[in-house]
């Protein structure tokens, strides 16, 4: 699969409080909610959630390899590498790029 993340709506670095797969208040996802909308996850299922566990199921069909609670995320996982604020976007994207490529997604930034 191909995943195309823009930087534009990218949600990064800002810590895991206020990050969400897609946060209402400026229409921006973490790098999770922008897989989710690219397997074809309705907006109102993800919306304000902080992972895929939190009162969205989607992930267990879609993208089973993802953790379903924040207890389950490793440090080296999607959510903590990108809501890493000690990370600068170099790291972050290629770090991201190669957790996507264990589960045979492509990655591909942009803007």
């Amino acid at each position: 699969m191909k995943l195309i993340i823009d930087r534009r709506e990218w949600l990064r670095g800002e810590g895991p409080g206020p990050s969400k797969l897609l946060r209402s208040s400026d229409g921006k996802r973490c790098c999770v909610g922008i897989y989710a909308r690219a397997l074809g996850v309705h907006d109102g299922s993800i919306l304000n959630c902080s992972w895929p566990g939190e009162r969205c199921v989607w992930h267990a069909d879609e993208a089973p390899w993802l953790p379903i609670h924040p207890e389950e995320d490793a440090r080296d996982s999607l959510s903590c590498l990108n809501d890493d604020p000690a990370l600068d976007d170099a790291t972050r994207e290629r770090l991201i790029t190669e957790r996507f490529a264990e589960h045979d997604v492509d990655v591909t930034f942009i803007n």
